[in-house]
């Protein structure tokens, strides 16, 4: 148990035997083997076998709760419901990289802190079980990962040996990218990468970790193109996918501004689910302030698993008299989207007008308060296929824009 790691600390000890033993039954008939997405009837192999592996890496515990059972072996006296630690005392042990060496509990007191919790106790067993607001690992680097709060561990009320306190807190962090390491795996779920926390806890009991390759995880489809482009006082982002897996669909976010990190949702986009064939996607973001802005998109999976995408950067420049958002798309066959603001309050007119200069639709007509985007709609079905120009008239300035209309 833990042999990996301990050759990693103090070289080879274990000359000539495995450092990890996994087994799995090649008789069960609810494998899913393949590189695609789990079907709703199959548990997914890879998940389970890189979960087990993590537990190779010594993602587990060697503390205990006492059952009280004589037939089942003393676990720490034999007084039930005791917890303990004492494999901490043997000198052998001492620098090993155990995870409970980072416990803390709901009042950030160490759960090896003898002065506090005795060496086995019943206070120790009921902080096992949850009892003192859970049990968290407060390694460094794994709380700097979940957001600067130590991550919570599994400890449900019924101690239960090799999977309470070995794992990442089920309720916490299932349907997240750190859902490798939660107890339990469901029909068609999918956990293939150990995520940034998971990834933190392990260097943190002593493993050399690639963080910024456990933070960017492989997307569950390949993202060919993500581009960003200024229209006016809009911005519309493009991507295109080479291949999915299981893609419910993207959010579009947009990082708020003088606020490092924090991402708002602006929409989202439907997937493909399961694919190789390419596909591309659009979305408009509209009524956005000047300034700086970085975008990304978050994809998530039909489980639930979201990963975000690298992001893009632009600068959006200060709307001056007038603004008019070029139609979009163009050319059109049901409808097209445009916007207009001003700088300045005013009335304006926007109306299409055919080749002929007949007016055949008006869009707007009214007062326009300033700095006010007026999102606008042109009506393709009534109107035939062809070239149009939409003028845009104010009190101060004149403006126009061409738009195609296709066969529907």
């Amino acid at each position: 148990m833990g042999v990996a790691l301990l050759q990693t600390l103090y070289g080879d000890i274990n000359v000539g035997n495995p450092d990890i033993v996994a087994t799995f039954n090649s008789g069960f008939s609810a494998w899913h083997l393949g590189p695609e997405a789990p079907p709703e009837d199959e548990y997914d192999f890879q998940s389970v076998v890189l979960h087990e592996l993590g537990h190779g890496l010594n993602f587990l515990q060697l503390a205990r709760v006492d059952d009280g059972d004589p037939l089942t072996g003393v676990e720490c006296t034999g007084t039930a419901n005791l917890g303990c630690l004492d494999v901490l005392g043997d000198s052998a042990w001492a620098d090993y990289g155990l995870m409970e060496l980072e416990f803390i509990d709901g009042d950030d007191v160490q759960l090896h802190d003898t002065s506090f919790y005795a060496d086995p106790s019943l206070l120790l067993g009921d902080a096992f079980r949850g009892a003192e607001g859970g049990v968290f690992f407060d390694g460094p680097t794994a709380t700097a990962k979940n957001g600067g709060n130590p991550p919570k561990m599994y400890s449900p009320s019924n101690f239960v040996r090799g999977s309470s306190l070995s794992h990442l807190d089920e309720a916490t962090f299932n349907g997240t990218p750190n859902a490798l390491m939660t107890p339990g795996i469901s029909l068609g779920e999918m956990a293939r990468t150990p995520g940034s926390v998971g990834c933190a806890l392990l260097a943190d009991i002593g493993w050399v970790v690639d963080q910024i390759a456990c933070d960017n995880p492989p997307l569950p489809m390949e993202l060919s193109t993500f581009e960003a482009l200024v229209a006016g006082g809009s911005v519309h982002l493009e991507w295109e996918t080479a291949s999915e897996s299981a893609n419910a669909g993207f959010d579009v976010q947009m990082e708020m501004d003088d606020q490092p990190g924090n991402w708002q949702t602006l929409g989202f986009v439907d997937g493909h689910c399961t694919t190789s064939v390419p596909h591309s996607y659009s979305f408009r973001a509209d009524d956005l302030e000047p300034g700086t802005k970085r975008f990304r998109l978050r994809q998530i999976d039909f489980d639930g698993t979201a990963v975000a995408s690298r992001t893009v950067e632009l600068s959006l420049a200060p709307v001056t008299a007038y603004h008019l958002n070029a139609p979009w798309p163009n050319p059109a066959s049901t409808s097209a989207s445009l916007s207009v603001a001003v700088q300045q309050s005013q009335d304006i007119t926007v109306a299409v007008f055919d080749v002929t200069g007949r007016r055949v639709q008006v869009l707007y007509e009214g007062p326009l308060d300033a700095n006010d985007n007026r999102e606008l709609a042109v009506d393709a079905t009534v109107l035939p296929a062809g070239m149009y120009v939409v003028h845009v008239t104010g009190e101060r300035f004149r403006a126009s824009t061409p738009l195609v209309l296709i066969p529907r």
